[in-house]
């Protein structure tokens, strides 16, 4: 069955009691690793020029070129402002003008029985909906509520195939990661410099910012005396 298009309604706030602390869940995403030496001091140095094929920032910073995945960048900075405002208790969510109902497959309709939940804790209202079918009512503002279908399909595929039984943290980080993926700005989006400014400057205030939520990187560098050996002039 196809989903019936939901739009945003109103925003509200869904609170939450959470047992870790914020520190505690951002360090659990990634073992965070410099992206190279010295780049602790540099990262504020970090300035961009423009973008590869409206998908790559392109930016230098004292002794290097840097190529900055927009998508994951963004997605970092998303995931990190999320599990802070779920944690806070100030998870901002959107109740859809009407609910957007999903068929499933059984195994996938026993797996969702069992992290409603948590679903519940990130702001997805879901209900049955006939033996094979839900109703999502909410879901996190920052998506949009054409995409909250996929979202739900992509999330169940992926804890469908886990071959052991995922904990509660693992859940927890997962769910926060797919909705911060299906939120943050995709490839081939063109960027002017303003957005460009603000999306690496929020990038280097994250706590991880070489790193994806998904384990993915997200900055490539080129130290300036590789350049230079490459142009012979090393």
């Amino acid at each position: 069955m196809s989903a019936r298009s939901g739009a945003r309604s109103r925003r509200r706030h869904i609170t939450t009691a959470e047992v870790r602390g914020p520190s505690y869940w951002l360090q659990a995403t990634a073992v965070q690793a410099p992206a190279y030496a010295d780049f602790d001091r540099v990262k504020r140095e970090v300035r961009p020029l423009g973008q590869l094929r409206d998908s790559f920032i392109i930016a230098t910073d004292l002794t290097g070129v840097i190529l900055i995945d927009q998508h994951v960048a963004h997605e970092r900075v998303l995931f990190e402002n999320y599990l802070r405002q779920k944690i806070a208790g100030h998870l901002e969510v959107q109740r859809l003008l009407l609910p957007i109902v999903v068929e499933l497959p059984p195994r996938q309709m026993v797996i969702l029985e069992n992290i409603v939940p948590e679903l519940m804790q990130n702001g997805f209202e879901v209900e049955p909906f006939g033996p094979k079918t839900i109703a999502v009512k909410t879901a996190p503002a920052i998506l949009k509520a054409g995409g909250v279908e996929k979202l739900l399909r992509e999330l169940l595929d992926g804890l469908e195939r886990e071959t052991q039984v995922m904990n509660i943290d693992a859940l927890k980080r997962k769910i926060a990661a797919t909705v911060s993926c299906h939120a943050a700005i995709k490839i081939n989006t063109p960027l002017d410099e303003t957005k460009m400014r603000w999306l690496v400057g929020e990038l280097m205030k994250t706590d991880v910012p070489t790193v994806c939520p998904h384990g993915r990187p997200i900055i490539l560098r080129y130290d300036l005396r590789e350049i230079e050996r490459a142009f012979k002039r090393a």
